[in-house]
């Protein structure tokens, strides 16, 4: 019995060598893990110890009246208040020098009455239930814990507990079909979650405004479908036809008109077939869009991408159903040189950050809790918030019960949670002597006289601007590329 269990804890409490060693750390493990992993305990006899104490004054503290402060003083009538009973019972137990006969007279209670054990009894009773309760809801968010490690790059479902709100959040799950912004531009390095933030928006678009959405990414588009524009844009209307479940002969006979710019067929695709089959609003989520930027036809489509956005703004109601959201990972003023033809320049830019210590905190939660609350500014320090970077060093530490302390000597080790992502990096630098020649630049001397090295680094997600001069994006990178380059 859990009760009986805690009567001998409380005897050995002041003896640290034997109570790390005792059975009611095992019958309670899940919560002396959580506390040695916010306290930052260690993980022999006295950190055990340590945390014991700390999940059963938890326990106790449970059982206080709530809204009250708790008795302070010998003379506090609270001793003997019998609201109070079995959490002052409780919390005299494990004092230093607390006789039964001195616990039973702070409460008003005969020490040699079978009333005074009874209470104690019960109290010991409630202790156990509490305490067993704790230890159920963390069995059960720790089963509800997806341990599948974080997606290199992969976007996180619906339902993934991991995705974190950030202030892009808040500036799209704000807007409406039909307001005044048609064309949106969600813009931030690699691997910073844009793609799960276009899969949150274009859901909650069609669970509260019905609307349509068609979601194209270059990623999937075959190279042999990028050789023109026109093969490229007759995919775009293939993937369009299909997600509105629009008959795609209708396409195909739109494209045999040989007469026309392949600019013109695609807008007549959408403004015979596609707008007036609908009432509802039309989601146009290109991602990866920047994959074109190698492309001569690269203009000629955002161009486009730029008139649809401007015709929504006419008189003609048929294109402002259309909603334009754009998903790069590059500055937009690379990807067209034109300013009038840049869809980019127009609408809403929404750029995604770094987690912030906050943010990071609340990852850590749904990881539950592996992370000290102390060590956060550290886990910044060392991966600046970076999305990918910190799922992998909580998923690591769940994984495989570690603490911040015992995983950041092995971070910028080729054994490490980070091989295969920092590997990878360094395997693009190798095979790009400028690359690497502008990466070293910038771990050296924060400096780099390769102007187009630089942007393609940036893109990488591999360097920040900071103030007058560039570094790497976090600690990691500066570490394990200052001893590697």
């Amino acid at each position: 019995m859990l009760e009986t269990l805690l009567r001998e804890a409380f005897e050995i409490w002041y003896q640290p060598g034997v109570l790390g060693n005792h059975q009611l750390i095992k019958e309670l493990s899940g919560s002396i893990k959580k506390q040695c992993r916010e306290k930052g305990y260690s993980n022999d006899i006295h950190g055990q110890a340590e945390a014991l104490r700390e999940v059963v004054r938890l326990g106790i503290s449970l059982l206080a009246v709530e809204g009250e402060a708790p008795p302070d003083g010998e003379n506090d009538p609270k001793w003997f208040d019998k609201q109070w009973r079995y959490y002052n019972i409780l919390t005299l137990s494990h004092m230093p020098n607390m006789t039964t006969y001195k616990i039973a007279t702070r409460i008003g209670l005969q020490p040699d009455g079978g009333r005074f054990n009874e209470e104690r009894r019960t109290a010991f009773e409630m202790l156990a239930s509490v305490l067993l309760t704790l230890e159920e809801t963390l069995n059960e968010e720790c089963n509800n814990i997806d341990l599948t490690p974080p997606g290199n790059g992969l976007a996180l479902s619906l339902t993934d507990k991991r995705y974190i709100e950030r202030e892009a959040d808040d500036i799209l799950m704000n807007m409406t079909p039909r307001g005044q912004i048609r064309t949106f531009t969600i813009r931030g390095a690699k691997q910073m979650g844009k793609t799960s933030l276009l899969i949150r928006v274009a859901n909650r678009l069609k669970q509260q405004f019905k609307a349509k959405v068609i979601h194209f990414s270059l990623e999937i588009v075959g190279h042999e479908h990028l050789s023109s524009l026109e093969r490229f844009l007759y995919q775009l209307a293939l993937s369009i036809a299909d997600s509105l479940e629009i008959d795609t002969a209708k396409v195909r006979g739109e494209w045999k008109d040989r007469l026309l710019s392949p600019l013109l067929r695609m807008e007549f695709v959408l403004k015979k077939h596609v707008l007036p089959e609908l009432q509802t609003p039309i989601v146009l989520a290109l991602d990866n869009v920047d994959l074109l930027l190698p492309f001569d036809f690269c203009s000629d489509f955002f161009g486009m991408l730029r008139t649809w956005n401007d015709k929504g703004a006419s008189a003609d109601n048929l294109w402002e159903k259309l909603i334009q959201i754009l998903v790069i990972s590059t500055e937009p003023a690379l990807l067209i040189k034109d300013p009038y033809q840049s869809p980019f320049n127009v609408g809403l830019e929404i750029h995604l950050d770094d987690f912030d210590e906050q943010q990071v905190g609340q990852l850590n939660s749904r990881y539950g809790s592996p992370l000290a609350e102390k060590d956060i500014p550290k886990v910044i320090s060392m991966l600046n918030g970076h999305p990918y970077l910190v799922n992998i060093a909580f998923y690591t530490m769940l994984n495989r019960g570690i603490t911040w302390s015992e995983l950041e000597p092995t971070m910028v080790t080729d054994q490490g949670p980070y091989r295969v992502h920092l590997r990878y990096l360094r395997n693009l630098l190798e095979k790009d002597s400028d690359l690497k020649t502008a990466f070293r630049e910038i771990v050296h001397s924060k400096q780099c006289s390769d102007e187009h090295a630089q942007f393609r680094l940036l893109k990488a997600g591999l360097i920040k601007r900071t103030e007058a001069y560039y570094t790497c994006r976090c600690n990691l990178y500066h570490q394990y590329f200052g001893n590697k380059l």
